[in-house]
Parts: structure tokens; C-alpha cells; sequence
């Protein structure tokens, strides 16, 4: 386990620059938190998703939240990196998906909630093709979120059993290392195609923009889900 930590961090931190902008790069990082549930000990990740008023909203996995009654988020910067900028225990889980969708949000309120945040990949501009590199971002066995290029193999529906509606997810060449799940799927420009769940067979799956969007817009939360283009975040 040492070693495959070791070359994840080194994969992560030394991304070259033509494959991913250090500018990219930098707004992920600093967009990517890491969530830990007191009450299960179990980690994982998220990703700041938007800002209104005087709090900032957080997307992750929903299974991350199973009796998360005492949950802990820590965020990052440019400047503090690997190091955690903030440590904020005060959490509230206020929209969370019961099936397959697999997505929560979380809300962090008050003058010290962080103000940077990625953006939804408006639907009409995610990719065509049919194979594509997309960026993960997340925790993984390290406590600072790290950069990886993942291999997306296309979008797929994906059911459990004849109980539960299926979903659409992006599909990856490669699975999520534990910790990372929550984390942000990133287009070229850095905006949010998908939200990391889980593995299966070797293969990575994220809930897709579709799903996202559509769950959104059926919460008390559709300001996050307005198409707009993203903007630099503070750092």
C-alpha cells in the first residue's frame, strides 16, 4: 500500500503542465476539500460547488453521509497546500439523494466560509466524444487532495438492483483509491462533469452532470445548478 501511495503522489503533484495547466490545477486543488465522518470514521471528498449569501455549498457522494451527525471539513489553498487552510466542524447536510445518484450537499455558513468554488459544466458543453481525459480530484490515502488524469471510458446507466431506478454515470479505465470518493470529475476547463462513487470491476464510476443537474433543480438549491460559464476562484 506504501508504494502505490507513493506513485499516486507523485502522479498527482507532478501532472505535467501541457497536459494540465498549473492555473487548471491550482483552482482544483484549492476547490477540493476533504470530508471526514467523526461518527462512521470513514473520508472522503467534495468539491465547492457555489456560494449564496453568507454560506458555501459543498457536492459530494451521498454514501459518504451515512450517520454523519458529526462531520468535518478542511479546505485548502495555493499557499497552504498540502497543508489544510481551515478546519470547519460546523456542518450541515441539507440535500441528500436516497438511490442511486449517490450526491449530498453540504453547507458551510458564515463570515469564514470559503468564497472560491468550480462550476457545473453547463450540459450542451460536456464532452462528445465518445473517449475522452478528464482531471479527478480527491483525497485518496493522502490528507491533501491530488490531481489525476483519468481515462473516461463514455457514460453508462448503472443499476444495483430491480428495486432501484438506474443512473447515469461516466465510466473510467480506472477505480477510485478509497478517500477520493465525493471528489470532482473536471473537464479541459476545469468545470464539473461528474461527482466520484464508486468502483466496480476495476472500473471507476461518477455521477454523471445529468443526474446532477436534474437533482439540483428538484431541491431548494437550483441557484447551483444555472448554466453559466465558471470563473476564477479565489485561491
Amino acid at each position: 500500500m506504501a508504494q502505490r501511495l507513493i506513485g499516486l503522489l507523485i502522479f498527482g503533484l507532478l501532472v505535467e503542465p501541457e497536459d494540465v495547466p498549473k492555473p487548471l490545477k491550482d483552482r482544483a486543488l484549492a476547490a477540493t476539500v476533504r470530508i471526514i465522518n467523526h461518527t462512521r470514521r470513514t473520508e472522503g471528498s467534495g468539491v465547492l460547488i457555489g456560494r449564496k449569501d453568507q454560506s458555501t455549498y459543498i457536492l459530494t457522494a451521498g454514501h459518504l453521509l451515512e450517520r454523519g451527525d458529526r462531520l468535518e471539513i478542511s479546505t485548502f489553498s495555493v499557499s497552504s497546500y498540502p497543508e489544510a487552510e481551515r478546519v470547519y466542524k460546523k456542518v450541515e447536510v441539507v440535500a441528500l439523494t436516497k438511490d442511486m445518484r449517490d450526491l449530498a450537499l453540504l453547507r458551510l455558513s458564515g463570515d469564514d466560509a470559503p468564497r472560491r468554488n468550480l462550476t457545473l459544466c453547463p450540459l450542451p458543453l460536456l464532452p462528445k466524444e465518445k473517449e475522452f481525459d478528464a482531471l479527478s480530484v480527491g483525497c485518496g490515502f493522502a490528507a491533501a487532495p491530488i490531481c489525476v488524469l483519468e481515462k473516461v471510458k463514455g457514460a453508462k446507466q448503472v443499476h444495483r438492483d430491480e428495486k432501484m431506478k438506474p443512473a447515469l454515470f461516466w465510466e473510467t479505465a480506472d477505480e477510485q483509491t478509497p478517500g477520493r470518493s465525493g471528489g470532482p470529475l473536471l473537464d479541459r476547463r476545469g468545470r464539473v462533469i461528474g461527482i466520484a462513487s464508486g468502483a466496480n470491476d476495476g472500473k471507476g464510476y461518477y455521477s454523471h452532470a445529468e443526474e446532477i443537474y436534474r437533482w439540483l433543480k428538484g431541491t431548494d438549491f437550483a441557484f447551483l445548478a444555472e448554466d453559466k460559464e465558471d470563473t476564477p476562484g479565489e485561491h
